[in-house]
């Protein structure tokens, strides 16, 4: 857990350095991105590929960098049959999620190279930078399914969005390196006050955010303050603090 953020912090420290100082040189650029995709392999469990999709002068594709013995040959299937889930995104502006890649008829060669490699989901999400999208591979099906794993995934996609940015583009409130890590916090808060509420009421992690949210809604506060309220509660040994559903 500690390597996974030290990883967020440094990308995050990217991140600001390029809303100061402007655009990074390409190699604190490239270098910037392999930092990204590493961390989106280590920070998302049931991940086993990360990945860059970005234009080509020709009209084509390429990934820059990529995390994990599978998402550039993945990648690759797709810009062989110039079709696919991170094209799709790329192109439309839309993620692509596939809880079940088994299930998809669209892309057939994709889904049999994903079979051998042992890929069963994936999430592709556009990026600020026109055609270009951030790919998740996962080595079961529902891996990008959580609330949480989609978080995760969005807070990744703000931050690469950043770096690729030009001179003349700035980050709105939306893509802001502050914005990023408050929301980062908060999740990462809300996922530990999760793992309290399945430990203590042996519930799934599906049931536990509802608790939460039920909770939140009931007393009219803020997600974040509900799990703060729940890990203070099991910190000091409280055993009163309901979470009810």
């Amino acid at each position: 857990m500690s390597e996974i953020s030290s990883g967020w912090s440094e990308l995050l420290a990217a991140v600001r350095r390029c809303e100061v100082d402007g655009p990074p040189s390409v190699p604190e650029r490239q270098a910037a991105l392999e930092l990204a995709v590493s961390v989106g392999l280590a920070s998302l469990p049931g991940a086993a590929g990360c990945s860059i999709t970005r234009p080509r002068s020709d009209g084509g594709f390429t990934t820059p960098v990529a995390a994990g013995p599978v998402a550039l040959a993945l990648d690759e299937v797709q810009y062989t049959t110039d079709d696919g889930p991170c094209l799709r995104a790329a192109r439309t502006g839309r993620p692509e999620q596939l809880d079940s890649l088994a299930d998809d008829e669209r892309w057939p060669e994709l889904v049999r190279r994903a079979a051998e490699l042992g890929v069963h989901s994936s999430l592709s999400l556009p990026l600020a930078e026109p055609a270009s999208a951030l790919n998740l591979y996962g080595g079961a099906t529902g891996v990008f399914a959580s609330a949480g794993a989609a978080a995760r995934a969005d807070m990744l996609g703000r931050a690469v969005s950043i770096l690729l940015m030009d001179g003349d583009q700035r980050p709105d409130d939306g893509l802001s390196a502050a914005r990023v890590h408050r929301t980062l916090t908060e999740r990462t808060l809300i996922a530990r006050a999760q793992g309290v509420v399945m430990a203590r009421d042996g519930v799934t992690q599906q049931l536990a955010y509802r608790k939460l949210a039920v909770r939140s809604g009931q007393e009219s506060r803020p997600l974040r303050d509900v799990a703060r309220q729940v890990l203070e509660a099991a910190e000091s040994g409280r055993s009163g603090e309901d979470v009810s559903a």
